[in-house]
């Protein structure tokens, strides 16, 4: 039951990022906006250097899969599967169940304007929110289970730093709201009084 469960929320959620991130963001998607930063990369390029005087190393790596090179529309498609699977993950960490939440919860998270403002810059959008799913990823492994995955957390945060150095923040102040949020609902399940077994009555005959 549990797995089916968690399938049916997954796909939930997943349905509900795709459908709120095209309502909202779908005008960006299918048409080519300017702006400072595509302007430049049009007329000078990026290079490794100068990739690495911003300490997005690991940017120049992934922008050989797509980015500067793919229509807008590529790039979204991109960024909807990485959001898609990082409120996901986010919704599973914080054991969200109730569809109504569910579906409410992810509409806001793609609905963000931060999130908004940042598909201005398409061109890198997609590597912006690999980004974001590499550092929840590495929150979701250490929640899991600190001792067996703090390596490959480690990993994942230093290559989503390497994009993005934002996440960084978002990283820490996930994590320390999911062990609250762990942390509150132990102290709940230790207050609550254990039931009380019934006692099986026998008629005492004299």
């Amino acid at each position: 039951m549990k797995k089916i469960v968690h399938s049916l929320n997954f796909r939930l959620s997943i349905i509900t990022t795709v459908i709120c991130m095209l309502v909202n963001h779908l005008y960006i998607f299918s048409n080519l906006t300017l702006n400072n930063d595509s302007v430049n990369f049009a007329m000078t390029g990026e290079s490794f250097a100068h990739c690495i005087a911003f300490g997005r190393w690991f940017q120049w790596v992934t922008d050989f899969f797509s980015s500067h090179a793919v229509p807008p529309s590529v790039n979204g498609f991109l960024s909807i599967i990485f959001i898609s699977i990082s409120v996901y993950l986010i919704l599973d960490m914080f054991q969200i169940d109730s569809p109504a939440l569910i579906i409410c919860l992810s509409a806001v998270f793609t609905s963000f304007p931060v999130l908004a403002c940042d598909f201005l810059y398409w061109y890198n959008a997609d590597t912006t929110w690999l980004s974001l799913l590499l550092c929840t990823s590495a929150v979701y492994l250490i929640h899991t289970n600190p001792r067996r995955y703090i390596a490959p957390s480690i990993l994942l945060l230093t290559l989503s730093c390497a994009i993005y150095q934002v996440f960084w923040s978002f990283a820490a102040g996930l994590l320390f709201v999911v062990f609250l949020w762990d942390y509150l609902l132990e102290k709940k399940d230790s207050s609550t009084p254990p039931p009380q077994k019934i006692r099986d009555s026998s008629i005492c005959w004299d």
